[in-house]
């Protein structure tokens, strides 16, 4: 019962903080907006996000919060993490991640702030998520005084590698002691106070703009990515029979590994269902007139089930050791990644229903399923209670001249409606504030029962 009553005081509060946090991040939007853009204009990938890194940093200077710096360092890769503080620097410890990575994608938007990296875009957002959470840190700083207890800022490079979040746990970002020596320089400075909750955001095209989804258990897939070598015999393209082709058992392996989905695992339910995708087809040599030696296939596997999981990592594994005998070559697979799925908590998700509902304003949204995507944050929300809040994105065509902005993810015409962004920093900034007020309240009131 005293749970009850504190997250209904808790609640009523927050959607008016929402509200004075709203009117102060429009005031800012044209800040946000440009920066946004000079972000997306400067797409890196992987862990080597430092160009980025140092713009966040030199925001972060500007409003005077500490930050660390050097995170996510994958031996002499990295380096590119930045975790910062608002607050007391003491318990409780409310952790908002964004992440900062590119893709390998060649941009095909048009618009005025296109990528200016060849080969490479922001087609999945993170220029927005960075934004916001530099937005939500510009309003938390001007009410550090008033915060009962610290905010962690994590920004992650790496995510689309499934990389940057675990070297970051290991590093400390949730306050434990360092896991890895490449941790020494950021994590020697990372306060000792241990993470209580965690929020993470990503941008969702298929729902409406400034509508935010929240809900509690399952949202996302975990699953690895594989790298299959085929190696065969090279020779004239003429006299296929002396030679040992790798293109044939290839092209028998993609189509055969559609049964592990189709056959092997659908009608268990979505949830359970394994899902196997080959992304990056490339062969060893380039004459169009010559059998090439060998066949590199890339991909992923994904479940909502570890067990589902295992099954399908073990049967594509089966099936690119069957092709040595059936076509006379040899493979390899490797798997990478390991991400685990990504968990709502329940009772993160419903103490603050009423605040994200609040903060849709009306917007109508759609039946939120849970989605095959992969997202690395899953390995905080495996260790802490943690909420990923899914940011609508969708209605960009509305607006006169303004290019559709509910394409998928990942696609060369990828683009944002930029009018999520004041909102989403509100609510993300009330969101940390009305959970640090949570757990002073739930502390307090153990204590009176004691």
């Amino acid at each position: 019962m005293l749970k009850h009553w504190i997250v209904l005081l808790v609640a009523a509060g927050s959607q008016v903080l929402f509200d004075e946090l709203y009117r102060e991040a429009n005031k800012t939007s044209e800040w946000q907006v440009s920066l946004r853009r000079e972000l997306h204009r400067h797409p890196e990938v992987g862990l080597a996000t430092h160009w980025t890194s140092e713009r966040i940093a030199k925001e972060l200077k500007g409003f005077g919060i500490a930050y660390t710096a050097g995170w996510a360092k994958d031996g002499d890769e990295g380096g590119a993490g930045i975790v910062a503080h608002i607050g007391s620097g003491r318990e409780p410890v409310v952790l908002v991640r964004a992440d900062m990575d590119g893709l390998p994608i060649s941009e095909a938007t048009g618009l005025p702030f296109a990528s200016e990296v060849p080969g490479r875009m922001h087609a999945c957002g993170h220029d927005v998520h960075t934004s916001v959470l530099l937005g939500a840190a510009r309003l938390l700083k001007r009410r550090e005084a008033g915060l009962k207890g610290t905010v962690r800022l994590m920004f992650q490079p790496g995510e689309e590698l499934g990389l940057g979040a675990t070297l970051m746990v290991q590093e400390g970002v949730l306050g434990k002691e360092p896991g890895s020596a490449s941790a020494k320089t950021a994590s020697a400075k990372v306060a000792s106070a241990k993470v209580a909750s965690a929020f993470s955001m990503h941008v969702m095209p298929m729902v409406p703009t400034g509508g935010f989804v929240a809900t509690a258990g399952l949202q996302l897939a975990g699953g690895n990515h594989f790298t299959i070598v085929l190696s065969g015999v090279g020779g004239h393209a003429g006299a296929p029979a002396v030679a040992r082709d790798p293109v044939v058992a290839a092209a028998a392996l993609i189509s055969g590994a559609q049964a592990l989905s189709s056959r092997e695992t659908f009608g268990w339910g979505p949830e359970r269902h394994g899902l196997i995708s080959f992304t990056q087809i490339s062969t060893f040599g380039g004459a169009t007139n010559a059998i090439p030696d060998g066949v590199s296939l890339k991909g992923t596997v994904r479940s909502g089930d570890p067990a589902v999981m295992m099954l399908m990592k073990a049967r594509l594994q089966e099936m690119a050791a069957s092709l040595d005998a059936g076509y006379h070559i040899s493979s390899t697979v490797e798997w990478m990644g390991d991400i685990p799925r990504l968990y709502n908590d329940p009772d993160l998700s419903l103490r603050h229903s009423d605040l994200v509902r609040y903060a849709n304003q009306g917007v109508s949204l759609p039946k939120f399923h849970f989605l095959y995507a992969m997202e690395d944050f899953a390995f905080v929300s495996d260790l802490v209670p943690s909420v990923t809040v899914a940011l609508g994105i969708g209605s960009g065509a509305q607006l006169p001249s303004h290019i559709t902005t509910n394409t998928s993810l990942h696609n060369p015409k990828f683009a944002a409606d930029e009018r999520v962004m004041p909102k989403a920093s509100a609510l993300f900034a009330s969101l940390a504030i009305s959970e640090l007020e949570y757990r002073n309240t739930e502390t307090r009131g153990k204590t009176q029962e004691l």
